[in-house]
């Protein structure tokens, strides 16, 4: 089984590190669903994030909606304003069905 993922967020983070985040995402292919959510995250001086919270899972070939818990830790490598760096999140979904993605995060901060 094969998808494609795409995932965006938003991390406002505070002046201790610490961060609110929404995410979105869509995966696509053998895996059709969309996931939405609000997450706490901690951006640590040395590039390890970590970030956790709830959201929603909609799989679109049944139109079903299901709680999620959702995990990340990733690295950023930093080059003035952007970062890249591997990330890996887990999904805690409420039917069973969890999900882990393994990715390559890119970011811009302003």
């Amino acid at each position: 089984e094969s998808s494609i993922y795409l995932g965006v967020d938003y991390a406002y983070t505070f002046d201790n590190g610490y961060s609110a985040v929404v995410f979105v995402e869509q995966v696509r292919g053998d895996f059709d669903l969309a996931a939405y959510g609000f997450a706490a995250a901690k951006f640590f001086d040395n590039g390890w994030k970590v970030a956790t919270g709830p959201g929603v899972e909609t799989k679109l070939k049944n139109n079903k909606t299901l709680f999620l818990w959702q995990i990340s830790l990733g690295y950023d490598w930093h080059f003035d304003d952007w970062t890249v760096g591997p990330i890996a999140s887990f999904d805690f979904i409420e039917d069973g069905s969890n999900t882990s993605y393994f990715g390559v995060s890119v970011g811009y901060g302003f």
